[in-house]
């Protein structure tokens, strides 16, 4: 493979790569999977600890969020951040805002793997509920509220990312020797390192 098609090749790699890393983007403009629920009880039903190799890096708190309405009980699973619960019910995990709290989250799928272990805790807590609960967008999915700060996080990178590149290109053609300019771009570089890490480490 000539040096030209393997340069064509990383680029198409790079581009795939980053398309499948900032994909996220997108949910800053996507209304139609955006809902506003109300929640009148809540109970965590899966922590997942995300690893770096061994090394405990994150944790998904994924939470069963119910509402009692004339049909019956309605149930959304959401995905919050660790002091949810304690930020917005009591002890006995009821809300303790007038008209339950309002849940405001986009709705995504939920991966496999995660979708036996929440519905074996949402089949218990109905056995002790003694009532079915009705999922209004199916319990394969759930709604995530953080999803417009990880877009935001992911759009700033990239922005970032593409100046870099930009920089970059023009500083090589131009052979920029000044001390202060490349010592800011080296900042700049780092400091976009750092987001890019943060990006993988929330799409995890």
């Amino acid at each position: 493979m000539s040096k030209k098609w393997k340069s064509y090749l990383g680029i198409m790699v790079l581009i795939c790569g980053m398309i499948l890393l900032f994909k996220d983007i997108f949910d800053l403009w996507n209304t139609k999977d955006l809902h506003t629920v109300k929640a009148d009880y809540a109970i965590e039903v899966l922590e997942v600890t995300h690893h770096v190799y061994i090394i405990p890096v994150r944790k998904d708190h994924y939470y069963l969020a119910l509402q009692e309405n004339e049909e019956g009980i309605v149930g959304y699973i959401v995905l919050a951040g660790g002091k949810w619960l304690e930020k917005n019910f009591d002890a006995n995990n009821y809300t303790t805002t007038e008209g339950g709290v309002e849940v405001v989250g986009l709705s995504k799928e939920l991966k496999n793997k995660y979708q036996s272990k929440i519905q074996a805790q949402t089949k218990t807590i109905e056995d002790a509920l003694g009532v079915p609960i009705q999922f209004v967008y199916q319990e394969d999915h759930y709604l995530d509220t953080g999803y417009r700060w990880k877009a935001i996080l992911k759009l700033v990178t990239l922005i970032f990312i593409l100046l870099e590149i930009l920089a970059g290109v023009i500083f090589a053609k131009k052979s920029v020797q000044s001390r202060p300019i490349l010592t800011t771009y080296l900042i700049i570089v780092i400091l976009t390192l750092f987001m890019f890490l943060a990006c993988l480490y929330i799409s995890m």
